[in-house]
């Protein structure tokens, strides 16, 4: 979700618990009927759970907010200049992962050339004095440790 939205989301609710509160006051200077009382009750435990969560909403806003100016900080040097786009840096991050992932596979794809055409030019000979296949499973034991030897069947 993007900050600006959350942020005027969040705004608009507390004018909106405003607008609920100004309805309830007048809800009261109306009458006194019992119906009326009830509805003023639950309105003023509604706005009091509702204020107290866009309170913790708007601080967690902060705390966010403050956490990207200093990675901003951080990895930028100059936080004042991304103030009007403090998430900026996040693009930069993103950019900067697509550019190096890009890199990496270029390389791997310039080592794999590399390696099957200097095998074309330079066959590896065979060590004739190398056993040609695997040793049976009961050689192998002898060299594992006590606990690949308790973990085997």
């Amino acid at each position: 979700m993007d900050s600006d939205v959350l942020s005027s989301d969040v705004s608009k609710l507390s004018r909106g618990i405003g607008n609920i509160r100004e309805v309830v006051r007048l809800n009261q200077a109306v009458g006194l009927v019992e119906s009326s009382q009830k509805f003023c009750e639950s309105m003023n435990s509604f706005m009091k759970m509702a204020e107290e969560e866009i309170i913790r909403i708007q601080a967690l806003e902060s705390v966010a907010l403050s956490l990207v100016k200093e990675i901003t900080e951080y990895f930028h040097g100059n936080s004042a200049k991304e103030e009007a786009h403090p998430f900026r840096i996040f693009m930069v991050v993103r950019d900067f992962l697509t550019n190096l992932d890009r890199v990496c596979k270029e390389v791997g794809m310039i080592n794999e050339r590399t390696i099957v055409s200097t095998a074309h030019k330079f066959p590896v000979p065979v060590n004739p004095t190398l056993p040609t296949g695997f040793p049976a499973s009961n050689e192998r034991h002898q060299y594992s440790s006590s606990d690949d030897e308790s973990s085997s069947p």
